[in-house]
């Protein structure tokens, strides 16, 4: 069967591209999965740029119906593979008026697909309002729709909008709720002074590795505990 997992929030700023980058590390290094990339954000293709030499990556433009032709030969291509989507800002609109036709065509591929949506949240209100929207558009469409609470945002407390809002008793019937933990600050401060100087552009699991990257003993493991929670908790 394949999955195809979207990690969308509809917004900029909420820490899309950096929870999907770790989900796709976890699919690959520690789940030994076959990954594809499919980077949808052409703006700010961070998840591309990271996978470029280590899996298979596609970008498509989903706000236009091409983009999904595309996305659907993509899952041709790649039978078995897991699909870790990055959809950009302000895709709602399109992502509703799409994602059913899109199903439907794969179908008629006679390929069993998996679909999931990750939508990552902040702690303000409008992402709770985001969420909303986005369950009650698309929810009868996807197999899972969970939520990410982003730790870089603040604790699992301080997401005060989302654990009294209306809504989360709705989505978590039948979704889950996942709470990832942030990044040591430092550790995220120097994975990012590499990708914007393009020193060198790889997975979190590769960093630690990697000898030419300039991370302290301490920043690796970091790293790995990261990635080891986080696993946790998108797998829990």
């Amino acid at each position: 069967m394949n999955k195809v997992t979207f990690f969308s929030g509809n917004k900029g700023g909420v820490g899309k591209s950096f929870l999907a980058n770790t989900y796709a590390d976890i699919l690959k290094y520690s789940k030994n999965k076959n990954i594809v990339i499919i980077e949808a954000d052409t703006e700010n293709p961070d998840v591309a740029r990271m996978w470029a030499n280590h899996a298979t990556v596609k970008k498509v433009n989903l706000f236009k119906r091409e983009g999904w032709l595309d996305l659907v030969d993509a899952i041709d291509a790649d039978k078995g593979a897991e699909f870790v989507v990055s959809l950009p800002a302000q895709i709602g609109t399109a992502l509703k008026e799409n994602l059913a036709a899109f199903k439907e065509m794969i179908k008629e591929l006679g390929v069993e697909v998996e679909l999931n949506m990750f939508f990552v949240m902040s702690v303000v209100i409008d992402s709770v309002q985001l969420a909303k929207r986005a369950y009650h558009d698309l929810a009868g469409t996807l197999d899972n729709f969970d939520i990410v609470l982003n730790g870089t945002y603040g604790n699992h407390e301080d997401f005060l909008a989302w654990h009294e809002s209306n809504i989360k008793t709705e989505i978590l019937k039948d979704g889950k709720e996942v709470y990832v933990e942030k990044l040591i600050t430092r550790t995220t401060v120097k994975i990012f002074h590499t990708l914007l100087a393009a020193k060198t552009v790889e997975p979190f699991t590769l960093r630690i590795t990697n000898t030419e990257l300039g991370l302290t003993a301490s920043e690796k493991i970091s790293i790995k505990m990261y990635l080891g929670a986080a696993e946790k908790a998108f797998f829990k």
